[in-house]
């Protein structure tokens, strides 16, 4: 698969279902360990000021959701370059037309940012948030560790400390936004 063909899929809400991605996934990803995981929590051997990245995420899809609320609620065009340049989000104001809001504009550019970004946009911008704590626990190749790491993601160890439950992590947002990138980034 392509980088382009990844990405219009993830656009679509279809990357899930395609096979390639499963299967570098389940390379990845090895196995759920939350029991065991939980248990050297309570036992003392972990805390969570050992995680790579010991703020917790947030629900990423509600943050984003605010910080695009809190640009469509300002009038000027002076209003908005200035909380842009505050939060230190790169969209030129020039692109935006009849046919175009700062809404579309800045949804478009958050969806490929990282959860730790969109934290750090939230926090110039003075928006508040509730911190999450992992619900499950997988084990996760030196690969993978990097990369979620890299998307701000809670890792200790080989151990990824998933923020969600209920789901297959095929649905996991960032999941699919490794694979993509891991396709831009690919020497063919």
């Amino acid at each position: 698969m392509k980088y382009e063909e990844a990405k219009e899929l993830y656009e679509k809400n279809e990357l899930l279902n395609n096979i390639e991605y499963r299967d570098f996934i389940n390379k990845e990803v090895y196995i759920n360990l939350t029991n065991e995981v939980d248990k050297l929590f309570e036992c003392g051997y972990y805390d969570y000021s050992e995680a790579k990245n010991p703020k917790m995420i947030v629900e990423y899809n509600d943050l984003r959701d605010e910080i695009i609320d809190f640009f469509g609620d300002l009038e000027s065009e002076e209003e908005i370059q200035k909380y842009l340049d505050e939060a230190n989000i790169s969209i030129d104001l020039k692109t935006i037309d009849e046919n175009t809001t700062i809404n579309k504009v800045l949804s478009e550019y958050l969806d490929y940012e990282s959860d730790e970004e969109i934290i750090n946009i939230a926090d110039n911008l003075e928006i508040e948030y509730t911190e999450l704590e992992p619900y499950e626990w997988y084990v996760v190749s030196d690969y993978m560790v990097k990369k979620l790491e890299d998307m701000g993601e809670i890792v200790i160890d080989n151990f990824w400390g998933r923020c969600t439950t209920g789901q297959a992590i095929y649905l996991d947002k960032v999941l699919q936004k490794i694979y993509i990138n891991y396709l831009k980034n690919k020497w063919w």
